[in-house]
């Protein structure tokens, strides 16, 4: 599930679509997420409004 989930964001598909294309009933793929930043990391950069959505999921709120 992992490898279909990393392939939808690699083509840019909106992460809300992508927990719905791989039938995530919860933000659980996030986690995976964190142990492929050396394969994230790169795309994120060339594309700026992913980045902000990644950090927006993964890290916790400011309070």
């Amino acid at each position: 599930r992992i490898g279909s989930t990393l392939e939808y964001l690699l083509r840019n598909v909106p992460f809300h679509i992508t927990k719905v294309k791989g039938r995530w009933a919860s933000d659980a793929f996030l986690v995976y997420l964190r142990h492929h930043v050396q394969i994230l990391t790169p795309y994120m950069q060339a594309q700026p409004s992913l980045h902000e959505s990644f950090l927006r999921l993964t890290l916790p709120p400011v309070r």
